[in-house]
Formats: C-alpha cells, sequence, structure tokens
C-alpha cells in the first residue's frame, strides 16, 4: 500500500513546501477543501453535513513526512499558504500509509500567534 501511496502522490500530487522553524521541506501532496460528516477533528469544530467550510483544509502528503503534533507549521502550494491546525498518521496493518493535516488559511496574525 505504501508503494502505491507514494505513486500516486508523485504521479498527481502537487509540489508542497512545508517550512517549520526555519527548514523547509518540498515534497508532494494533495490540498482539498474540508468536508466533514459530523466529525470531529480535534479542536476543530463540527459543520453541517454536507456543508463546505471555507476556512478549514485537508493535507495529504507521504508518509516519510513529520509534522509538528502542536501544529504551526506554514504550507504553501501554489500562491496559497496555510497553518497546520492539527495532523496524524494513517497507518494501515502496521504501515505509515500517508501523513494528513487540517490546515486554516494563513494569515499574519495567524502566524505571530503560533510563535
Amino acid at each position: 500500500m505504501n508503494k502505491v501511496m507514494k505513486y500516486i502522490l508523485n504521479r498527481y500530487g502537487s509540489t508542497v513546501k512545508i517550512t517549520k522553524k526555519g527548514n523547509t521541506i518540498i515534497t508532494k501532496g494533495f490540498i482539498e477543501p474540508l468536508h466533514t460528516k459530523n466529525k470531529s477533528y480535534y479542536n476543530i469544530k463540527p459543520i453541517p453535513m454536507g456543508k463546505l467550510d471555507n476556512s478549514h483544509y485537508l493535507l495529504i502528503t507521504g508518509p516519510d513526512i513529520v509534522l509538528d503534533k502542536c501544529g504551526g507549521e506554514i504550507v504553501e502550494m501554489y500562491d496559497k499558504k496555510y497553518i497546520t491546525k492539527s495532523n496524524g498518521t494513517y497507518v494501515l496493518s502496521g504501515q505509515k500509509v500517508y501523513v494528513w493535516a487540517v490546515l486554516t488559511a494563513h494569515t499574519e496574525q495567524l502566524e505571530d500567534s503560533y510563535e
């Protein structure tokens, strides 16, 4: 499964730049608007079923990426910037398949609040 996910990310993923504490990682991944179906993602308030929340996004990237559990990394894709709020690793049969992160749109105010 790990090889399949790496193939999908390399073939169809976009270039994602992740910056934390001055260090930058360039990898492949997907960012999409977050849709929830009455699920709770840690400290994020759920939205009504089927509705689109324009303030939160979901990042999917390779299993080798390590993100800070407290969030605060700056993620860039194309001309948009985001900040991680929470993240985790999807594990299947003991193998890391991918890393996910809930993002919010980047603003100077948000960046300052994480320092």
